[in-house]
Formats: C-alpha cells, sequence, structure tokens
C-alpha cells in the first residue's frame, strides 16, 4: 500500500514531469554546499532544521573567542594594576586557565571534525602559544 506522497510522486513520473529537469542524468554535487558551509547552514535554519555539526562548530567558534577575549581583558587589567606579567602570579593562573580552555576546545575540535561530512568542513586545532604570542604583541 503506497502513501500519498508515494502516489503523488508516481503519478508525477507517469504524467512525465521528471522528464525535462535540468541535469537530468547527471549526478548530483554538493561543490556549492562545499564551498559555502553557511548556504547550507542557512537553508536548514530557514526551514526549522540545523545539523549537530554545524551547532557544535557555532559553540566551538563562541567558546574560542569567549577564551581569547577573557585572557586579553585579564592582561590589560593586570597591566592597568601596574603588574608586570613575567612576575606575576595572577598572570600564570590565567595562562594556565587559558590552556586547559584550549586543550578542552581541540578535543571538541577533534570532535568536530570527525562529524563534517566533507573535509572542507575541518578546523584547525588552537595554538595556545600562538594566541599567547600574538596577544602580547598587540
Amino acid at each position: 500500500m503506497r502513501s500519498p506522497v508515494e502516489r503523488k510522486i508516481a503519478e508525477a513520473i507517469e504524467n512525465g514531469e521528471f522528464d525535462n529537469l535540468p541535469g537530468k542524468g547527471k549526478p548530483l554535487t554538493l561543490d556549492d554546499l562545499a564551498r559555502d558551509e553557511n548556504l547550507a547552514h542557512r537553508l536548514l535554519v530557514d526551514n526549522g532544521f540545523s545539523l549537530p555539526w554545524i551547532e557544535l562548530k557555532g559553540q566551538i567558534d563562541a567558546d574560542s573567542e569567549k577564551a581569547i577575549r577573557s585572557l586579553s581583558q585579564r592582561m590589560e587589567w593586570l597591566q592597568g594594576q601596574g603588574e608586570a606579567l613575567e612576575s606575576s602570579r595572577r598572570w600564570a593562573v590565567a595562562v594556565e586557565e587559558f590552556r586547559l580552555a584550549i586543550l578542552e576546545l581541540n578535543q571538541r575540535i577533534d570532535e568536530y571534525n570527525l562529524r563534517v561530512p566533507l573535509a572542507q568542513f575541518q578546523r584547525r586545532r588552537l595554538d595556545a602559544d600562538a594566541e599567547l604570542e600574538r596577544l602580547a604583541s598587540n
């Protein structure tokens, strides 16, 4: 027994409604979606859907920005207090907390990279030392 949807599709096939579609007989490509994951995400969200790996990427991005911003603010505050960062115990604690946050984020990035459907969507792990150097040079 066919569902109403299956009956409609079968009827459309019989009436030739699928005969002259663009790209008929050619393989489907996901190149456009592979180039622009935001397009894929927007299409899903606009239609009330999302994918776990896309949500995970958003969480990773937000938490990464938060960790970097928090360390930067702590550095500015300590410098404003006249503390030399090299000898500051509070700075050492802040750096250690930052390193732990990056370690946790990298675990989530590894999880994300295993979930994504295409290699183009994978992201690089964060480098705590590179972020600390970048922050120090600003």
